[in-house]
């Protein structure tokens, strides 16, 4: 959940002054993020701030940090790393300076598009989530500790989808048949062999509410926190919902940018099952109150479950 440390305009002066920039004359903070304050300074910088101290990943914005420097070299639209600072002395949180990325989300800004456009984005995503899932690991494998997940992946998903589910479960969040559904789907899934060489690098939250457009065109994507190496499938467990972005967005558009052409009877499964969780993360998430979330996040979280079992 956000935390409500203030962060006060004098803070924010002392990161300035302390890495001879201009002081900003126009500050505003922006809601991108769920966990952390964003600023957005003069519309040429925007400042990340870690107050939310995570145990589970303590060096996120260290990762944040290389992801940013290492993913330009790829063509991937990221924003130019300024400043990482993790003294603490400046501030007493660690933060992350970068380039401000003019355009709107691709939440905001696809149901504004023409047709012509939204063809167009729909291909644009499918490339971007290739280019990242095709970063070769030898690049990656100087901070690969950075990266990884002390578990391997098949148990991350395995623990993450029986916390969520039980407690959905207790709560009395889907009928009995769908509890069954589910239980079966985990079972066939559970049973997948997930090999090393299938890893790549996954963004961990591939939304349209991290992906910056202007003019038609992808022009930025950012919020690498949760990164981690595992299965690209983990990324487009929201392609069953067409990302939320409504009917207007065609799969078949978007499979051809990420230059796939059929899923196998297992691939199906992989992306059916992370669809399954993100549905069940967002009910847990809200009856948890992990993140301010409400009636709306309950509601997507069971049509995803619903459309993942039809897959």
């Amino acid at each position: 959940m956000k935390q409500d440390a203030l962060i006060s305009r004098q803070s924010i002066k002392k990161i300035f002054s302390s890495y001879h920039l201009p002081q900003p004359t126009l500050l505003r903070e922006i809601k991108t993020g769920l966990t952390n304050p964003v600023f957005v300074a003069d519309e040429k910088f925007v400042l990340r701030i870690d107050t939310s101290h995570s145990e589970k990943d303590p060096n996120k914005f260290e990762k944040e940090a290389f992801l940013y420097t290492l993913l330009a070299k790829f063509d991937i639209p990221v924003p130019k790393l300024i400043v990482f600072d993790n003294s603490k002395k400046i501030i007493d949180y660690e933060f992350l300076l970068l380039s401000y990325i003019e355009g709107e989300t691709l939440e905001q800004s696809f149901p504004l598009q023409s047709t012509q456009d939204q063809t167009s984005l729909c291909s644009q995503l499918g490339e971007l989530a290739h280019k990242i899932h095709s970063v070769p690991l030898s690049a990656l494998a100087a901070r690969e500790k950075l990266l990884r997940k002390e578990k391997n992946w098949s148990e991350t998903v395995r623990d993450e989808h029986l916390e969520y589910f039980s407690l959905v479960v207790e709560k009395d969040y889907l009928p009995a048949q769908t509890v069954t559904m589910i239980t079966d789907t985990f079972k066939q899934f559970s049973q997948l062999k997930m090999p090393r060489g299938n890893e790549s690098l996954v963004h961990g939250d591939f939304s349209p509410s991290n992906i910056q457009v202007k003019n038609g065109q992808i022009v930025g994507i950012f919020d690498f926190e949760f990164a981690t190496l595992g299965d690209p499938f983990y990324d487009l467990q929201k392609i069953p919902a067409q990302f939320q972005l409504g009917e207007n967005f065609d799969t078949n558009l978007f499979w051809k940018g990420y230059e796939k052409s059929d899923l196998n009877s297992e691939e199906k499964l992989r992306l059916q099952m992370y669809c399954l969780n993100q549905g069940l993360w967002e009910i847990w998430a809200t009856e948890t109150q992990r993140f301010p979330f409400g009636e709306k996040q309950i509601a997507e979280g069971q049509e995803l479950i619903r459309i993942a079992l039809e897959l």
